[in-house]
């Protein structure tokens, strides 16, 4: 078994080596790093994003920083704008609505202090 780990060991240094020289001489361009990897999967900041457009439960969720359950309950206590019916089993709501929305909020927030 130490063999075996040994000649891993070996291997592995053996493809980074390599890797290496090949990327020091050009031929070879450097991984993305995770970070490198969760900045290309969000949209660019410089893009607007269309008034008309539908946000899903989950993106408004990840948007919030709020679970599902909270906001149905906003919804059932009738904090959040009325969401859409986009299909049979598929809400949503307006980009606008929730843009409007959040403003109201803030602007609630900052005449309360």
């Amino acid at each position: 078994m130490e063999i075996e780990s040994y000649l891993k060991h070996l291997i592995k240094e053996s493809v980074r080596e390599a890797i290496r020289e090949e990327i020091e001489s050009g031929l070879l361009q450097p991984t993305k790093t995770l970070a490198d990897l969760k900045d290309s999967r969000q949209a660019p900041a410089s893009k607007p994003r269309d008034p008309n457009s539908i946000i899903r439960p989950s993106e408004l969720c990840d948007m919030l920083c709020v679970s599902k359950t909270t906001l149905w309950r906003w919804e059932n206590d009738g904090q959040l704008p009325s969401r859409i019916q986009i299909a049979k089993r598929a809400v949503g709501w307006r980009y606008r609505d929730i843009e409007q929305w959040l403003n109201q909020r803030e602007a609630k927030r900052l005449i309360s202090k």
